[in-house]
Order: structure tokens, then sequence, then C-alpha cells
């Protein structure tokens, strides 16, 4: 098989390179890392760094803390407005 038929991809969770022929295009198993099965069909041409794919914990991770960041400014919102009416009916006169 002539090298211009070719193609590379290199993996991004473990920096495997493997490669096939360009007629594999739609092969979901040709696509697979053949070290750790994580699929790539981004192709490549040598000398990139593997750059490490965000795990699904990690993704999970930074939206439970923006969940845990978003849920405390709720309730120091609304703690300062039921005390702030607390303040303000029992500080100012009454008619």
């Amino acid at each position: 098989m002539e090298e211009q038929n070719r193609h590379l991809h290199r993996c991004q969770n473990c920096g495997m390179v493997w490669g096939h022929g360009n007629m594999m295009k739609g092969d979901v198993e040709a696509h697979k890392c053949p070290r750790c099965g994580k699929a790539e069909w981004r192709g490549f041409s040598g000398g990139q760094e593997a750059q490490p794919a965000k795990t699904i914990a990690v993704v999970q991770a930074n939206y439970r803390s923006y969940l845990q960041a978003l849920l405390t400014v709720t309730i120091v919102v609304m703690v300062s407005i039921v005390l702030g009416e607390f303040l303000a009916g029992w500080l100012l006169p009454r008619d």
C-alpha cells in the first residue's frame, strides 16, 4: 500500500500512534487505539504532543464545583434578603 493512501492517528489518552489506509475512513474499529481502546478520529502528521483528554470525572467535578458555588451564592442572597426584611421590620417605625 502506498504511503499517500495511508494516514496516522495519535491517541490523546495514551500517546500511541497507529495508522491505517484511507479506505477505513468510516471504520470505528480502525480508529480505536490499539493500546487503550479510545477512539481517535483526528489525523496525526507527527511532531505534535499528545494532549491528555479530559475525562468524564474531571468534567463532572468542574460542573459539581460550579453548581456548589451557584448554590452557595443563592443561599447567601436568600439569607441576606430575609435578614434585611427582618431588620427593616424591626428597626423602621410602624404606622
